[in-house]
């Protein structure tokens, strides 16, 4: 069924090197050997795993100019599944899977220029089930693939698995401590590969541009370099990948952070950072000053779990006025960051109406809980002086009774 929604899907999905093609289901980019297909809203992890899609994307392309066979056809899928069921594996969700079946793609002329037809391809599959992608196990598994067609097809059995949009299919993949053993070995030829740079600007990306400071991935971390000196054409993919990779002294990265989640400013001078969900880094562009890391205060509750940044704040004298957006219908609130005291508190006076009945519940669902935990504490302390007055009461009896005797 998979496979059939898939043809369907490709028929209006466009290439790497023209916008994204959107479907209701899954997006996809397709270049004449590789492809990158995301099920929509189900990958998480924030700015930083969709700068790593960004970064095997460009790595795809490099790969198929530069390394790929042509009968040799790679396809990488996040987030199409949300649960693995196998009776020799596990039963529940599993990080990677890896298989070699068939793949249709779309069908290019030697110019370049797609044509109006499909085909299905002999395809190492690499499936991602986690948010937290990790591009040099991903080129690692598939490059294994490349070079161990034999061996995968030998090795994978039919894995039964659940679709993130409802329903059941079957794909294949060898076992999981084959997976394992993938991901302990070294790639020579995956460290050089992993030298390549990959601006943000190379994309139509969002959020819109940050100002006077940005991001590019290389080794499969995240540098922060000005872009003044910049020319607008080097941001093009294809020009790009015509430069060698190791004379590139373009710019000199100002910090790097192995994990990104969020990229926010003001536009002018300040950047905030996040490594994490909840924690930050405060960049002062014009000092090239960095404090932190500073913890994100929480309201502790599912208001939390379904939050998201907002990728511009505003300052208002020391004080930075970062917006966090949530899901209810009367917007999210504010949280004031002082850049001179490092105090970090939630604006109360900015939740609407939604948050303050939420939290109202949730203060009362917890001032009923510590009254039901006094009173069981109350309850086991009578208990306790029972047991002590019958003690005491027992043993003056028997030193009574002894005396008489």
């Amino acid at each position: 069924m998979l496979r059939i929604l898939c043809a369907i899907i490709l028929i209006v999905s466009s290439t790497f090197n023209v916008l994204y093609g959107n479907t209701s289901f899954t997006e996809i980019k397709q270049s004449k050997q590789c492809m990158i297909t995301e099920a929509s809203g189900q990958v998480g992890g924030g700015l930083g795993s969709y700068l790593r899609r960004q970064y095997l994307q460009m790595i795809f392309l490099y790969l198929e100019e530069k390394y790929l066979k042509p009968d040799q056809y790679l396809q990488i899928n996040f987030g199409n599944y949300s649960k693995f069921y196998c009776n020799d594996t596990i039963n529940g969700k599993l990080p990677y899977s890896l298989g070699y079946g068939n793949v249709v793609f779309n069908i290019y002329s030697s110019d370049g220029n797609r044509i109006n037809k499909q085909k299905a391809f002999k395809t190492i599959i690499l499936n991602v089930s986690t948010d937290s992608i990790n591009a040099r196990d991903c080129l690692k598994l598939l490059l294994y693939g490349l070079e161990h067609q034999k061996d995968i097809e030998a090795l994978q059995r039919d894995v039964f698995v659940q679709h993130v949009f409802g329903g059941s299919d079957s794909i294949k993949t060898v076992p999981q401590k084959n997976i394992d053993d993938i991901l302990k070995t070294d790639n020579p030829f995956l460290n050089e590969l992993l030298k390549h740079k990959v601006y943000r600007q190379s994309f139509p990306v969002y959020p819109e541009s940050f100002g006077k400071l940005d991001i590019y991935i290389q080794n499969d971390s995240f540098y922060l370099y000005e872009t003044e000196n910049i020319k607008p054409t080097y941001y093009n993919l294809r020009n790009y990948l015509k430069k060698d990779i190791k004379t590139d002294t373009l710019n000199t990265s100002l910090f790097s952070f192995s994990e990104m989640t969020d990229f926010v400013s003001d536009k002018q001078d300040n950047f905030l950072l996040f490594d994490n969900s909840g924690r930050f880094y405060h960049i002062i562009l014009h000092s090239k000053k960095i404090s932190g890391p500073h913890s994100l205060p929480m309201l502790g509750n599912e208001i939390d779990k379904y939050s998201k940044i907002v990728d511009s704040f505003t300052k208002n004298g020391d004080s930075i006025i970062l917006r966090i957006e949530t899901d209810y219908n009367d917007g999210g609130y504010n949280i004031v960051f002082d850049t001179k005291t490092k105090k970090i508190e939630v604006d109360s006076t900015s939740f609407g109406l939604s948050i303050k009945s939420i939290l109202k519940e949730i203060k009362e669902e917890n001032n009923r809980a510590i009254l039901i935990r006094e009173q069981e504490s109350l309850a086991k302390r009578k208990y306790h002086i029972l047991i002590l007055a019958f003690t005491v009461i027992a043993l003056n009896l028997f030193l009574a009774l002894s005396k008489r005797l």
